[in-house]
Parts: structure tokens; sequence; C-alpha cells
């Protein structure tokens, strides 16, 4: 039989919040101690309706939370394609 997994989502409410990259770290940090079996990053880097939302780029923050954890696996909540960004820079 299957074991049920859990995992928690840093998405667009934790974007809204406006958590820094510590208290992010932080959160990760515990779901792996406590035996959470994956950390999910949204990849959604513009959200124009939340003005003051503080949106991380999810592969650094991936590459943050890698050398942090220890046990869970990692993933992107939704795999966004980058082909033509240099039309979303400034």
């Amino acid at each position: 039989m299957a074991r049920l997994k859990f995992g928690i989502q840093n998405g667009l409410n934790v974007a809204r919040a406006g958590y820094t990259e510590d208290q992010i770290l932080t959160a990760c940090l515990l779901a792996d101690r406590t035996g959470y079996d994956s950390i999910w990053y949204m990849d959604h880097t513009n959200v124009p309706q939340w003005k003051n939302a503080v949106v991380l780029d999810p592969w650094v923050m991936l590459s943050a939370i890698a050398a942090t954890t220890n046990n869970v696996e990692l993933g992107t909540c939704v795999l966004m394609q980058y082909a033509d960004i240099h039309q979303t820079l400034p």
C-alpha cells in the first residue's frame, strides 16, 4: 500500500504576505525536520494584482532550500516558460 505524502507550498499567499527569504527558509527547515516529504515553490515572478507582493526567483529560492534541507523533495508549483525573458526585464 502506498504511503500518503505531505508537502508545503510557498505560493501566492506567501508572496502576498511579504515573507522574507529567512522566514521562508526557516519554514522549509522546520518542514524538513518534522517529516514533511516535499516543498513546492511558485514560479510566478509577476503578480500585478498585489502591488506589495514579494515574489522571489523560484530557482534561487529552490537552490537555497536545497542547501538548507536534507530530506524533502523540491519542485515548482507551475513551470512557466521563460523563452522570451528579455521582454519581462525593465
